[in-house]
């Protein structure tokens, strides 16, 4: 898709992006030659996610971008926590609008989560709201905090 093409929501254009993630995705850029996350457009063409490395490739002077788009279905954004057990896999869980994102889930909170092998206790190693999933499976929820 032409960077050109990609229309910008008012949200966006009235944001002001920290320095420290610019300045992160700048080197990215400079080192492997693309953005370090996928740029999202919705079905009209409007910027959903991924403001900063639309910035940087605007600032670089790509004109053609690889865009993924999306579809209505993911209207509102979600709080998904990234976690490792202690074999130090990360893996993704989406957390519930029940829990409240400001009960003290921070990086290194311990939490609980469903997995496939039940509820098992997990240290948070990142946290990302997004319009759309980070991954192409199904994600299990949080449970509850713990620390």
């Amino acid at each position: 898709m032409k960077i050109s093409d990609i229309k910008i929501q008012d949200d966006f254009k009235i944001s002001i992006p920290s320095n420290r993630k610019l300045q992160k995705c700048r080197e990215y850029f400079r080192k492997h030659g693309t953005i370090d996350r996928e740029i999202v457009v919705n079905k009209n063409g409007y910027l959903i996610d991924g403001y900063i490395g639309y910035l940087v490739l605007l600032e670089n002077g790509i004109e053609d971008v690889k865009v993924v788009s999306i579809n209505q279905k993911y209207k509102n954004k979600t709080i998904y926590i990234f976690g490792c057990h202690a074999n130090g896999k990360e893996y993704v869980w989406r957390l519930p609008k029940k829990i409240k994102s400001d009960d003290n889930i921070v990086v290194g909170s311990k939490i609980l989560v469903h997995t496939k092998f039940g509820i098992k206790r997990i240290t948070v190693t990142r946290i990302e709201t997004l319009y759309y999933p980070p991954v192409s499976m199904p994600v299990k929820k949080v449970i509850r905090c713990l620390t």
